[in-house]
Order: C-alpha cells, then structure tokens, then sequence
C-alpha cells in the first residue's frame, strides 16, 4: 500500500454554511451524514473529506488522514519513531476506523482502515 493521504477534514462551527460556502465559491459536490451531523465533500478529482463540527474531542485544525491496512500497527510504528497516540482505533459508522497521533513535530495526523468487506 502506497499510504496516500485519502481524506481532509475541515473543522466548522456550522456544518451547513461551511457546506454552502465550498459549494458556491469551489463547487464541491457536498452530501451531508445528519445524523452524523457531518459531510462529505469530493473536490473534483482530488482528495475528499468532510466537514466536522469543533468540539472538546475536535480541534479547530484541519487534519489530513492516511489510508493504511492496519490502524493499530501504524500507531505501534508512530510511537517507536517518536510520535504519539492522540486517538486509538474507532469505528466509524460502517465505513472504517479511524485514529490520530502526532508526528515527531507535535503535528496531527490521521489514519484511516476501510471496513472489512461484506
């Protein structure tokens, strides 16, 4: 696996006008999760992501997301190179898991597994 980054999150207070916003000014393709109160953006070809609410447990930073086979063996190789857990692997929904650590510089970073498939 080449661990490209595969998702973006953009944090918001207002999931609706921070949609609208990159809807008129970039034309994203925008499809909200209500009862996730979050949505999803495609950004033409490039990488997606989602817009989540700022929150205790959510920083009020944008946070890139790495695709990876194994959430909890990249978090053992992020502690032995330096980093740190900030969030183990967590389910979402039905879709995957995802986890956050900081990098060797205090950055934070995403990771993220794809759901077995069904």
């Amino acid at each position: 696996m080449a661990h490209e980054i595969c998702h973006v999150e953009i944090p918001c207070k207002d999931v609706e006008k921070i949609a609208g916003f990159y809807r008129e000014v970039f034309g994203w393709e925008i499809n909200p999760i209500p009862e996730m109160n979050y949505s999803l953006f495609k950004a033409g070809e490039g990488v997606g992501g989602g817009f989540n609410l700022v929150s205790e447990n959510i920083p009020n930073k944008i946070i890139v997301y790495i695709h990876v086979d194994d959430i909890n063996g990249s978090l053992e190789t992020v502690r032995n190179n330096g980093g740190e857990e900030v969030q183990p692997k967590t389910p979402v929904g039905d879709f995957g898991f995802a986890a956050q650590f900081k990098d060797a510089e205090g950055n934070l970073i995403g990771l993220w597994e794809d759901a077995p498939q069904k």
